[in-house]
């Protein structure tokens, strides 16, 4: 099958499809993911599997979908690390007020937690260097990268309130 054709050929589908899920803007990014959901049917089709239309539809849609609730999951995310090291920076007026401050911080956080804050912002080792460290994926850095921030921000806005 040659793609040009197919993508013309699909063209609509692929609009009718963004479209059920309601998205009007950033309709182009959406649009490249359904069309490369699309080159993988092509690339995957057997005939024997039923009717390529079948394929492209459900690969489309699933594509796009996941691309959607992505975004939306990224959209609804903490700040990034440094929003939240600016704001816990900003809290204190000198270089050992700030100390002592993170060193109080510190004890809420576990070993695992504090050793993960030091490689990342101390030594500023990459994700995938830290998923071979802690023997994880880099998505589960990610995610506790995530989960620590969160973490950080209550401990240091609980901590505020007390002073």
């Amino acid at each position: 099958m040659d793609y040009e054709q197919v993508l013309e050929q699909y063209r609509p589908m692929i609009s009718a499809i963004i479209r059920d899920f309601n998205i009007y803007t950033d309709f182009e990014d959406y649009e490249q993911i359904a069309m490369l959901a699309l080159w993988q049917a092509i690339q995957i089709y057997d005939e024997e599997r039923g009717a390529f239309s079948s394929i492209a539809y459900t690969l489309m849609k699933r594509a796009v979908g996941n691309a959607l609730r992505k975004n939306i999951r990224a959209a609804k995310q903490v700040p990034v690390e440094s929003d939240t090291l600016q704001y816990l920076t900003e809290t204190t007026t000198d270089e050992n007020e700030a100390e002592e401050w993170l060193a109080l911080i510190f004890e809420h956080l576990s070993p695992e937690e504090q050793q993960l804050a030091y490689l990342y912002w101390i030594e500023e080792k990459p994700n995938d260097e830290l998923a071979q460290l802690f023997q994880i994926s880099y998505e589960g850095v990610t995610k506790r990268k995530y989960r620590l921030l969160r973490k950080l921000k209550k401990i240091a806005t609980s901590l505020q309130k007390n002073d």
